[in-house]
């Protein structure tokens, strides 16, 4: 994997922090500047055993590795309950377009503001969580981010294959 020099690597590190800071998110970092613990407020849907209700708080880490900014260098991982067709509800693993087209032009605020717009315009065409994205298709309605009509307790269809 290609690596900036050190002294470079530094640089991009304290601008990605100050970037992180103008654009107004809610964050924490590590003092290396690597870890960042991000809090966003958006309506998603969260599955804590069979039940599915609405969450308006979510918290996610990015994990810059040696290799940042290139693709690669990094990782996302969701801290919060959640049920999302893009994030892995086992481990947290967070799959968006934005992290496999990642260019070293763009920034920590861009994949943020990816990450915000994914977490409400999920993408059910290719869902790393399958029970999610099936849960999704069959209620299109929460593709537009429209939760008023959900219940506040309810059951995802299963759909057993023979």
């Amino acid at each position: 994997m290609p690596q900036l020099p050190d002294a470079v690597f530094q640089r991009r590190l304290s601008a990605e922090f100050d970037g992180m800071q103008k654009a107004g998110f809610r964050f924490s970092a590590d003092p290396s500047k690597i870890s960042y613990e991000v809090e966003l407020k958006a309506k998603a849907l969260q599955r804590i055993g069979s039940s599915i209700s609405v969450r308006n708080n979510h918290k996610f880490r990015i994990s810059l590795k040696r290799s940042y900014p290139y693709a690669g260098g990094f990782d996302v991982v969701w801290l919060t309950p959640i049920f999302h067709p893009n994030i892995n509800d086992k481990d947290g693993k967070v799959c968006i377009h934005i992290l496999t087209d990642w260019a070293a032009s763009q920034t920590l605020a861009g994949l943020v503001k990816g990450i915000e717009h994914m977490l409400t315009h999920p993408n059910v065409k290719s869902p790393l969580n399958v029970d999610a994205g099936e849960y999704f298709y069959f209620h299109p309605e929460l593709i537009d981010n429209k939760f008023d009509n959900l219940e506040k307790t309810s059951k995802p269809k299963i759909v057993l294959q023979k």
